[in-house]
């Protein structure tokens, strides 16, 4: 069934061969009947053409083909001209923009470019803007941009592949390192400062109460009886050698490695076991090429 002219139209003249006047048409719908495709174009001839286009041009509108979806956009045209869609972060107000990761569209088909994305990375407290853009041989198309406000609470620790969260018991204590010499001179009274080199890291200790959490018992929220195994997977993963990062719920937040020896100290109960550490600062959590390094994100920064 093919319908030409003024044939979508709100008033009651919608079908009549002879054109009438009407407003913008916003909205169109089809029932009671069974239908193979529905076309619709801009700037129709007076002879138009049967044959439905088989690739999407500009005078395109919508075009449904009705195969087990409603999908009736430019998904096929976008496909033909993307070869990958480019994910991209940057906090509210800022110019500063960092790449998370590309999809390759190694197929052609829209499932290369379906995706799930969890931002572990995020800052709590902070509003960040997330840009999804096409890339056709890596030049980038129309961000579509949309503002996210990261908020979490307690401490979260984690690398590239494991994170370890809890809100029990936190005590981070945190010292600011920027070396420097005091040289005494013997034909004065005070001394001058050395400053050496731009060295200016955080270190510090941190310790926490970390349990399983039971969302499914309503009066204990806590699994005590994994708390053994959970403590000797979180000593593995402060044992693995890999940057961590540190963050947590007022906004503060660090890219560490672990110093030393992790411990354990029982207290008061005996499930109530503070796994404390030493780290140091390693990089910068807003910093593109230490968070590729370090295994962070998938997207290989231009070289500065």
């Amino acid at each position: 069934m093919f319908f030409f002219s003024t044939a979508f139209c709100s008033d009651t003249h919608s079908l009549s061969p002879t054109p009438t006047g009407v407003s913008k048409i916003t909205s169109v719908a089809i029932q009671n009947a069974a239908y193979d495709d529905l076309y619709i174009q801009s700037g129709l001839d007076t002879q138009p053409n049967f044959d439905l286009p088989a690739y999407w041009d500009y005078p395109i509108i919508l075009y449904a083909r009705f195969k087990n979806n409603l999908l009736a956009g430019n998904i096929d045209a976008f496909l033909s001209q993307t070869t990958a869609l480019r994910l991209k972060r940057r906090k509210r107000g800022s110019f500063r923009w960092i790449t998370l990761f590309d999809l390759t569209n190694d197929t052609g088909s829209v499932n290369d470019l379906m995706f799930e994305y969890h931002d572990r990375l995020a800052r709590s407290g902070t509003e960040y803007d997330y840009a999804l853009l096409p890339v056709l041989n890596n030049v980038e198309g129309a961000m579509s941009i949309a503002t996210v406000k990261s908020e979490f609470d307690g401490l979260c620790l984690l690398d590239a592949r494991e994170i370890y969260h809890t809100d029990m018991e936190i005590n981070v204590d945190v010292q600011r390192n920027a070396h420097s010499s005091a040289v005494t001179p013997l034909d004065s009274r005070y001394p001058f400062v050395i400053h050496n080199g731009r060295a200016n890291y955080a270190s510090g200790e941190a310790g926490a109460l970390f349990l399983l959490k039971d969302f499914e018992t309503k009066s204990c929220p806590l699994n005590l009886d994994g708390g053994y195994t959970h403590r000797e997977q979180l000593m593995d993963f402060l044992c693995n050698g890999k940057t961590k990062i540190l963050k947590l719920y007022d906004g503060r937040m660090w890219m560490i490695d672990i110093e030393g020896s992790p411990g354990e100290s029982h207290t008061e109960h005996e499930n109530k076991v503070i796994t404390s550490f030493s780290w140091i600062e390693t990089g910068g959590c807003e910093d593109a090429h230490d968070l590729f390094y370090r295994g962070f994100i998938d997207y290989r920064p231009a070289t500065n």
